[in-house]
């Protein structure tokens, strides 16, 4: 699995499109959220996972690292490849300074 921070995922967007995934609940969601996130919580990983292209790049967030890496792991097992846990989640998205919604 694959890992980027905050500062260089930001970066990263700066110059490029990326998929950006939040596998939070919809109410921490709904408190504060990176701008330009997709919400897919979690505990409905198996009803969405067909929805990821194996060959695409996705970038997965939580609250802190813990909840995107579990997804990262799980799809990866299931084909999907191309998968980047973003280290420190939105709380360290947040403590930077980036855009939030």
């Amino acid at each position: 699995m694959k890992e980027i921070n905050v500062e260089e995922l930001h970066e990263l967007m700066k110059n490029q499109t990326i998929t950006l995934i939040d596998v939070r609940s919809k109410e921490e969601f709904d408190e504060i959220h990176a701008k330009d996130v997709k919400l897919m919580p979690l505990p409905q990983i198996e009803s969405w996972v067909h929805e990821l292209k194996p060959r695409e790049n996705y970038y997965f967030i939580c609250k802190s690292g813990g909840r995107s890496g579990i997804a990262c792991k799980y799809l990866e097992k299931h084909g999907i490849t191309q998968v980047t846990n973003v280290l420190g989640g939105t709380t360290a998205w947040v403590e930077a300074g980036f855009d939030v919604e």
